[in-house]
């Protein structure tokens, strides 16, 4: 046990301290030396299944120090740089949360609690910024016996008794003695999530100034499908019927053009595929209707990723799109288009 005392020629002074804080032996004082104990530290390892530590910034995994959170007698803490070098002769003060390293191995260190405090079950929680929590805890007690008060080899007469606990269990690698107390947690860490994203398909209705759909082929004015022609990128597609069409694909290809009815029995054309992740601004289609006239449809399409939530549904995998939609150049409203993969294009002729 690593200790640190000085020698002082003077009877040990009688001071009042509470929680059994107590320099002195029994009701009476020694002479002898003052022992100036080193705090207790609490020094957590946070590890995934595989050995690898979680708190190393140059793992991809890594546990950013600044959303760690430390919950401690009804106050959070944060994580900071450690405090400047102090003397030590002076009373323990909780407080010091930092990044610490051993042999290359990054440490959360969380002190300093009194090392002659005597306590049952003291419980810091660990909010590690993920959603999970842990909580780590220690006793500590001891006995003095005055006739080692001044043997150094007997530790000054006191004998400790400590245990340590994670989440309620007790820790079973500390040693009971050493005033630096460490715990090894535990997290599994998921493989990253492939998102098989669903492309972005236009979707195109026709209706005339009284409302009636245009593509309805049951309605005798209808426009005959096989007269249209999409254009796209030099290239021109026919209508497809619904029955025809492939199922969508992993990677979205475009050339998916066909006449489809909606849950409304609703006649339209859909118009895909392209990749959410394709980057695009003013990606443009014209619908050629075969009576002389031509619509363009576009769309851009941009997003932000965070890697931090990747694996994150609640926060769409770390992806933060932004779409808009285009009709003859004119930018559809919030009302019209709501940024969804689905692009609804309603025109009338």
């Amino acid at each position: 046990m690593k200790k640190y005392f000085f020698i002082t020629a003077m009877f040990l002074s009688l001071i009042s301290l509470s929680c059994d804080k107590i320099p002195f032996f029994g009701d009476h004082v020694i002479e002898g030396p003052m022992i100036d104990w080193a705090p207790i530290t609490l020094q957590v390892f946070l590890m995934d299944d595989n050995g690898n530590n979680l708190l190393d910034p140059e793992n991809e995994n890594y546990y950013d120090p600044s959303n760690i959170a430390i919950k401690y007698e009804g106050k959070v803490y944060r994580v900071t740089d450690p405090n400047s070098p102090q003397t030590l002769a002076y009373r323990a003060h909780f407080g010091k949360i930092f990044i610490g390293g051993v042999n290359g191995m990054q440490y959360l260190e969380i002190s300093e609690f009194n090392a002659t405090e005597k306590c049952e079950m003291r419980e810091v929680e660990i909010l590690w910024g993920d959603g999970t929590t842990d909580v780590i805890a220690y006793t500590n007690d001891y006995s003095v016996n005055d006739k080692y008060a001044n043997d150094a080899d007997k530790d000054w007469g006191y004998t400790f008794y400590r245990q340590a606990y994670i989440n309620g269990e007790k820790n079973t690698t500390y040693d009971g003695k050493s005033r630096n107390i460490g715990y090894t947690i535990y997290k599994t860490v998921p493989d990253d999530i492939i998102v098989d994203w669903m492309p972005i398909i236009m979707n195109v209705y026709l209706h005339d100034e009284e409302g009636r759909n245009l593509l309805d082929q049951d309605f005798a004015d209808s426009y005959d499908l096989s007269n249209i022609v999409i254009k796209y990128n030099g290239e021109e597609y026919a209508i497809r019927n619904q029955d025809d069409a492939q199922p969508l694909e992993y990677l979205a290809i475009f050339g998916e053009i066909w006449y489809a009815i909606d849950s409304n029995n609703e006649a339209y054309i859909k118009i895909g595929e392209w990749g959410v992740l394709e980057k695009c601004e003013m990606c443009s289609v014209d619908i050629v209707w075969g009576d002389g006239t031509t619509d363009t449809l576009a769309f851009s399409n941009d997003y932000t990723y965070d890697a931090e939530y990747r694996n994150d549904s609640e926060h769409n995998f770390g992806y933060t799109f932004t779409r808009s939609a285009y009709l003859n150049g004119v930018r559809l409203s919030d009302d019209e288009y709501n940024g969804s993969i689905y692009i609804p294009f309603n025109i009338v002729k």
